[in-house]
């Protein structure tokens, strides 16, 4: 299953590097923080996967997905009202790490959910 995470998140992880490296400082800054929510995400799923409620993975990333972009918008508020002033094609930069790091989360997974098995549905005779 691990092998399965890292080879979906692979393409997004490594633009985002990239990414990364060559961004500015506020760009970096939501880095680290969508990083560090994505590790916190897995850690998640790895609890929910172990206790045996596989079944809440995607339950509690709906609700892990909005405690972060509020979290997200409690910490960076000030920062994102300062861009009020720079033109749209900067503005679309800057949601650039929001999109790839979504991207890592879902591919990663979908990875996880599709390596779980399966209920069989119940047949009526």
């Amino acid at each position: 299953m691990i092998k399965k995470v890292l080879k979906a998140i692979s393409i997004p992880f490594v633009l985002s590097l990239i990414h990364f490296l060559f961004s500015d400082q506020l760009t970096r800054s939501f880095y680290l923080f969508f990083g560090a929510m994505i590790v916190l995400g897995g850690l998640i799923v790895l609890i929910l996967i172990t206790k045996g409620k596989s079944g809440y993975i995607g339950f509690g990333y709906l609700g892990f997905l909005t405690l972060k972009l509020i979290v997200f918008m409690l910490l960076y508020f000030d920062d994102l009202e300062t861009l009020s002033g720079t033109d749209d094609i900067e503005k679309t930069g800057y949601l650039i790490p929001l999109l790839i790091t979504l991207s890592i989360e879902v591919f990663g997974l979908q990875a996880v959910l599709s390596s779980q098995p399966q209920d069989k549905p119940n047949k009526i005779n």
